[in-house]
């Protein structure tokens, strides 16, 4: 549909706000080096979020958009961060740990928790959920042999969505909170990363080939939950480095340079009789 009007730079992870109006967008500037630049939609502006040092990427809104949670490497492990959107106040370390890495995923519907994933040197990446006043210390939600990453909880707070690997490659898991009690397993072709829709009617992933847009409808989601088949949207450019969206109509999404709009190939099955009909009917 069109591109933002902002000026060229490695940008990855678009994540809307909860308004819609703003984005928050990691931008490199090296290898080793990244900040958060917060996007007016509207007008195409884009205001400088943090200013490093290292990478700090990854931001992650507040249900009422008032704070951003992001990642950062600037004291040599990944820790956990939270900033006003206001941007009057200097961000405060939420999450620290001698993990290596922990990254932000989803703040719960009432903004009490924050879901992040980190590494276990013996179970891998794990689930985990910490106050977000400070409050108490963070405590795991999920612990498996697997690789269990990117939590989100559902817009209703009675279940989170997250991606392992227990089947042998990547799908969409959901299971209850606030005790991971039972488990629906939501896809089984595959899928990278997922996330709600706002209404909590629809879920939306990437296809393990890094282009195909998933769309899951959810058809319970109560004290029991349950969704229908996954179906393919569209196609995006390769290598999507990350996408949102609020409607489920419009998607946001960072795409190579130029890569806006993926060729397409229309197949015509029995054209052969097609191409009969189309003389006849000129004779």
């Amino acid at each position: 549909m069109g591109t933002v009007p902002i000026a060229p730079a490695q940008y990855f992870v678009p994540i809307l706000s909860p308004d819609g109006r703003t984005v928050s967008v990691s931008r490199g500037t090296s290898s080793t080096e990244a900040d958060i630049w917060l996007v007016d939609l509207t007008r195409g502006v884009g205001t400088r979020f943090t200013y490093g040092p290292k990478n700090n990427t990854l931001g992650i809104w507040s249900r009422d958009g008032n704070r951003i949670a992001f990642e950062s490497d600037r004291n040599g492990r990944f820790d956990i961060f939270v900033k006003g959107t206001s941007g009057a106040q200097p961000e405060t370390a939420l999450i620290t740990g001698r993990s290596q890495f922990k990254h932000p995923s989803d703040w719960s519907p009432d903004d009490h928790l924050l879901a992040y994933y980190q590494m276990d040197a013996k179970t891998g990446f794990d689930i985990w959920l910490a106050p977000t006043d400070g409050s108490g210390p963070p405590r795991p939600y999920l612990q498996t042999p697997f690789q269990d990453q990117f939590p989100q909880f559902s817009p209703d707070g009675r279940w989170i969505m997250y991606i392992s690997d227990e089947s042998g490659r990547n799908e969409i898991y959901v299971q209850s909170f606030p005790t991971p009690a039972r488990k629906y397993q939501v896809t089984t072709s595959g899928c990278q990363v997922a996330i709600w829709r706002p209404d909590g009617k629809e879920i939306f992933g990437i296809g393990l080939d890094g282009q195909t847009i998933l769309s899951i409808d959810v058809l319970e989601s109560g004290a029991a939950f349950r969704t229908g088949p996954s179906r393919t949207l569209f196609r995006g450019p390769i290598n999507l480095t990350g996408f949102s969206t609020r409607d489920g109509q419009r998607f946001l999404m960072a795409v190579p340079e130029g890569q806006a709009a993926t060729s397409s190939i229309t197949v015509a099955f029995d054209w052969i009789s097609d191409l009969a009909a189309q003389s006849a009917e000129r004779r």
